[in-house]
């Protein structure tokens, strides 16, 4: 299956032109989840388009036309920094795959699932740590079947219903009640998933 991986760029208004901002700005921090990603997607064989649009401080798709053609699935990362300048990436995909899914990625997707579904021309959001979801949702898109099992996805369903299917079973949930002591002090418990 071919598989297109975008980062998007955090990016502002500056002195009246959109420009990258903060560590996007310096070029200093490769975007490691969508290379990690990419890496895990050639191991299972999928040929991969990696569009690093931080190294280019851009948000446009023209110059990668080509290489989006002929993907059956995008997959967009964003963080809430970088949420305006994913959005316009993924109108831009709207227009030229309208036809092709779109998976978001990375924390503000995970935490925002249904709304970003909701606001965007999105299809799916992964949540939390992508690499097994991922690989099973291009399975299932690839062989045309339910994504209803893919553990921490949120999807459209075909009569516009979001879904939010539960996490993996292997990811601890943190559970933290905080409260102040008899000392003063702030008292902190943690559970992982199972324990009362």
């Amino acid at each position: 299956m071919k598989v297109c991986l975008l980062a998007s760029p955090m990016m502002d208004v500056v002195d009246g032109a959109l420009r990258t901002i903060s560590m996007d700005a310096e070029r200093e921090c490769p975007p490691y989840g969508i290379n990690l990603l990419a890496a895990a997607l050639r191991e299972a064989g999928h040929d991969v388009v990696l569009v690093d649009l931080i190294a280019e401080q851009s948000v446009d798709l023209t110059p990668h036309e080509g290489a989006l053609k002929g993907c059956e699935l995008v997959g967009v990362g964003a963080t809430s920094l970088s949420w305006p300048s994913a959005l316009a990436v993924l109108h831009q995909i709207a227009r030229m795959l309208p036809t092709v899914p779109v998976v978001l990625g990375g924390i503000h997707p995970t935490m925002f699932d249904r709304y970003v579904l909701e606001t965007s021309p999105a299809t799916y959001v992964v949540r939390e740590e992508g690499e097994s979801a991922l690989l099973q949702l291009c399975e299932c898109v690839g062989a045309g079947r339910s994504v209803a099992d893919v553990p921490g996805l949120t999807w459209r369903a075909p009569d516009g219903n979001i879904v939010r299917n539960p996490a993996h079973e292997r990811t601890v949930r943190v559970r933290r009640a905080v409260a102040p002591s008899p000392s003063g002090r702030m008292a902190h418990r943690c559970a992982t998933k199972g324990d009362p």
